[in-house]
């Protein structure tokens, strides 16, 4: 036999046969699509297609639905097309699109420049969205709904589902209050029972930056998840959601809280249990991101030609203590002033009471520095008093100084003797500023938490006391005011240091409020006039020993 029948080795490429057979078989794939085009894709196949794309992105962390089986059959949906309905009320301004059923645009119009309160217009799921989260009824953000009504203050949308499940969703809008009411009507039309298991989503957009967050400076966006579980409520920015979180329990409502304005979502009545959960998650997309916060709806089995029906209130405005009172469920417990709520309320109610007829919060701060100062008048005299006595106890502090100068210990022993001899408390000068220091604080959270100072002019320049003086001229005559303030006040001989730090105090303070609300540094310029007035008056009296 012969061994060159049987050579392994293979005969050489013939690159010429190569280039011949793809050209041949690119030819053949065009005139078979030439020949057989696709099918034509319908616009609403496109969208649940985007939205099986989008809904599984790893930052959404959602996992896919399970395909239908043979004995759930669906049915093909009718192309519906695409409404956007406006309304326009004195409150609010909202838009509301027949994709989803839910509102993609509102706009709170009493305020320069109008407040806008929806997210970005990158995601599906905007405001109001209503969502399965099993796989036996197909309704999602991109559901189309049909207008089957429509006034000037209501509008009423439908959607069938695959399945035979009828969704009526009717919206009503208020022209005067900061409110709307949605009616969600669910009757099963088919002929197999079926397990409904819906969500209403509330998407927010923090945008594509963030400021970096302190306790003296805020951050612009400052908006959070928020959901009341049990009269305690609890909110969660970008940064705390690493993992989605569910909340359990009693809850009253759920939804955005934008610092000084609220979209809250909750029962209409309060005995209804239509609300049995809050899961909060993040998104991120392209250059934006935000929290979105799932009201999970009870789950239950309806029979066919079964119906239920939810009643639902949205309040979606500002976070002024009436009107979040007179909604109910609790919502001023969402207006959040820290460990110093005790003090910001009394101060906020006398506020709002002064500007009633001075028409001015900046007067209305002007007016509650004074009755604040009235009111620590007695142990702000005690404690200048005492501070002005030191004076006269100078030669003796100098004399005990020489005499016990090499026994700092002993020293420091005489010293007290004389100061219980003669009455005198050598930390009197610290204490004007320890009960200052709680007014401060208190009067700052209310002033970043409290909307009915919001975009408040205090006149000229100053346009909002909620934001820093743009000029810093605020800031400047304050730092001056504690300087002058400094120089009244008498001095302990016996601690020179002390000295160092009442001097450096005006400069560093003058420092911190550069960035801080306007209306906080009106308040101490006014209450360190005040106090300089104070001294005067104190040193004048108080010219010989008490």
């Amino acid at each position: 036999m012969d061994n060159q029948l049987f050579d392994p080795k293979p005969p050489p490429l013939d690159i010429k046969r190569v280039l011949w057979a793809a050209v041949l078989i690119s030819g053949v794939l065009m005139l078979h699509g030439r020949l057989f085009p696709p099918s034509p894709v319908t616009k609403q196949q496109v969208n649940q297609k985007s939205l099986a794309q989008t809904s599984v992105r790893p930052d959404d962390k959602q996992e896919k639905e399970p395909l239908q089986s043979s004995k759930n059959p669906t049915k093909k949906q009718p192309e519906i097309p695409l409404i956007k309905w406006e309304f326009i009320g004195k409150a609010y301004q909202a838009t509301l699109s027949n994709q989803g059923g839910q509102l993609t645009h509102l706009t709170l119009t009493g305020y320069s420049p109008p407040v806008i309160l929806t997210g970005h217009p990158s995601t599906q799921e905007s405001l109001l969205a209503l969502v399965s989260r099993n796989s036996q009824v197909t309704l999602n953000a991109a559901s189309m709904y049909e207008v089957t009504h429509q006034d000037k203050n209501s509008v009423i949308l439908r959607h069938t589902t695959a399945e035979d499940v009828r969704i009526t969703r009717r919206y009503d809008f208020s022209r005067e209050q900061f409110v709307l009411t949605q009616t969600i009507h669910i009757q099963n039309a088919s002929s197999q029972a079926r397990l409904i298991a819906l969500d209403t989503v509330m998407k927010d957009a923090q945008g594509e930056e963030k400021s970096k967050k302190s306790w003296f400076s805020p951050p612009k966006d400052d908006s959070k998840a928020l959901c009341l579980t049990d009269s305690k409520p609890k909110r969660w920015t970008w940064d705390d959601l690493k993992e989605p979180t569910l909340q359990k329990g009693n809850i009253s409502y759920g939804g955005i809280d934008k610092r000084y304005f609220l979209l809250a979502a909750m029962p209409q009545d309060e005995r209804q249990n239509i609300i049995e959960a809050c899961q909060v998650k993040r998104w991120q997309h392209d250059h934006a991101k935000g929290t979105a916060i799932h009201l999970q709806h009870p789950q239950q089995q309806i029979d066919p030609g079964q119906e239920l029906t939810w009643n639902m209130q949205i309040y979606v405005g500002p976070k002024r203590l009436s009107l979040l009172q007179q909604a109910g469920h609790s919502l001023q417990n969402c207006v959040d002033f820290g460990w110093f709520g005790v003090l910001s309320r009394p101060m906020l109610w006398m506020l709002v009471q002064f500007n009633t007829f001075a028409h001015n919060f900046g007067v209305a701060i002007i007016l509650l520095t004074l009755v604040i100062k009235l009111l620590t008048f007695p142990l702000t005299y005690k404690s200048f008093a005492s501070m002005q006595q030191m004076k006269t106890i100078s030669p003796q502090l100098k004399q005990l100084q020489k005499q016990y100068g090499h026994d700092r210990a002993l020293m420091g022993q005489k010293q007290m003797e004389l100061y219980k001899q003669t009455g005198i408390n050598p930390m009197a000068g610290c204490l004007p500023l320890l009960v200052q220091m709680p007014v401060w604080f208190a009067l700052y959270q209310m002033l970043w938490n409290s909307v009915e100072l919001y975009g408040q002019p205090l006149g000229f320049w100053i346009t909002d006391l909620t934001k820093p003086d743009p000029y810093y001229t605020l800031p400047l005559v304050m730092g001056i005011s504690l300087f002058v303030q400094q120089a009244l006040q008498p001095t302990m001989q016996d601690q020179p240091q002390m000295k160092y730090l009442m001097w450096g105090m005006p400069i560093a303070l003058t420092g911190v409020m550069i960035n801080m609300p306007a209306g906080l540094s009106l308040y101490i310029l006014t209450n360190n006039l005040l106090t300089i007035l104070q001294q005067a008056y104190i040193k004048r009296i108080h010219t010989s020993p008490v």
